[in-house]
């Protein structure tokens, strides 16, 4: 996947949470350029989770895109 998805989590990790959320919306972007259903979904989980308490209601968008578009393609087990 993305580079920045991994980036992100170490940011999250070492408490750098807007240097997170810049890589893990790089990350969005990329796995939808590919285009990448799988690693968009899990992009955009890890994004929904980085940003839930500053914006709750896009975290709730971004993880219901994640589970259909990952649903569709016969991925659940990624949004468990």
């Amino acid at each position: 996947g993305p580079v920045d998805t991994v980036l992100g989590l170490l940011a999250r990790t070492c408490g750098r949470e807007t240097a997170a959320v810049a890589h893990l919306e790089a990350a969005v972007q990329q796995a939808a350029a590919l285009p990448s259903p799988p690693w968009l979904a899990d992009a955009q989980l890890h994004l929904a989770a980085a940003i839930e308490g500053s914006d709750p209601g896009r975290a709730s968008e971004l993880r219901v895109e994640a589970r259909t578009s990952a649903g569709r393609r016969g991925f659940d087990a990624l949004t468990r």
